[in-house]
């Protein structure tokens, strides 16, 4: 009898991951920690995702990791200004971004400590703010804020989500970025600094 045709498998198509990462001032200091346990648990072994990271940062500091590293410069602003800025930083660099299917942001101190992988693959994703989790985060209760929550809106916000770590697809978390930037914007040139900051 003739031999049955060798079956082929659709080749599986590669996904690459942008995981961005600010650290002006004195958090340099954290970076290489970071690094060292995403690449240790951040889709460790993932055959199909390629991660290069994206380090926002106002000098040069060497970094060590088999993956490809990005360093983008940026100058470094004080509290809050440091933290309200990120999305700024995004938008700013957004052509270099878009090039991945995903991006995603991470608190330059934090660490991963367990193995993250696909489970996180989505249009956008958020966490819960570990000092709030499952409860009822504060909102902004500045009426002149553009972020403002009346409180009659209040019980309809079960989980508080934190800045802490934060992504999706390039084009859905760009969008969201260029939004929550806008919004920022408006605030600032009206004097009005949002309690939480990002938070918020």
């Amino acid at each position: 009898l003739p031999k049955y045709k060798k079956l082929e498998r659709s080749p599986v198509k590669q996904k690459s991951i942008g995981l961005m990462i600010i650290a002006t001032g004195k958090y340099d200091e954290f970076v290489q920690g970071l690094i060292s346990s995403a690449d240790n648990y951040f889709f460790k072994n993932n055959q199909n995702i390629d991660v290069t990271y994206y380090v926002f940062g106002d000098k040069d500091f060497p970094i060590v990791s088999k993956r490809p590293i990005a360093k983008i410069h940026i100058e470094h602003r004080p509290f809050p200004y440091a933290t309200l800025d990120r999305f700024k930083h995004f938008i700013d660099h957004s052509g270099a971004l878009s090039n991945n299917d995903y991006l995603y942001y991470v608190d330059v101190d934090c660490l991963f400590v367990d193995y993250v992988g696909e489970e996180i693959l989505g249009e956008l994703v958020g966490t819960q703010h570990c000092g709030f989790f499952n409860l009822k985060g504060p909102v902004e209760s500045n009426p002149k804020s553009v972020i403002y929550v009346a409180p009659h809106y209040h019980k309809q916000y079960k989980n508080y989500f934190g800045g802490s770590f934060s992504g999706g697809t390039s084009k859905k978390y760009l969008e969201l970025a260029k939004w929550c930037n806008e919004m920022s914007d408006i605030d600032q040139a009206n004097g009005i600094i949002p309690v939480h900051n990002d938070e918020s």
